[in-house]
């Protein structure tokens, strides 16, 4: 089977300040909460806003530079998709 594409960008702003952990090995693990909002205007001339959260996890060298971030902070992050990212062991979890 050949891979497929899987990659994400996302700019948005942290709506928290990041969350630091370690994994087992002693390596920093940030995660991070990025708002991002979409504004639109219906046929009715309705305004509408649609907001998303996203969770980012970085890893290593990443991870460390992201934990001086703070809430309000303007971050783009790019990456790979993963929707299961909860399952037993992953991170010490």
């Amino acid at each position: 089977m050949q891979d497929s594409l899987n990659h994400i960008h996302v700019i948005g702003e942290l709506n928290r300040d990041p969350e630091v952990r370690y994994a087992r090995d002693n390596q920093p693990v940030t995660t991070l909460t990025i708002i991002t909002n979409y504004e639109y205007t219906t046929t009715r001339g309705e305004v509408f806003e649609e907001v998303q959260w996203h969770r980012a996890v970085l890893f290593y060298e990443q991870a460390k530079v992201a934990s001086l971030l703070r809430r309000g902070a303007i971050v783009e992050v790019q990456g790979r998709l993963n929707t299961n990212m909860n399952r037993p062991g992953f991170c010490g979890g």
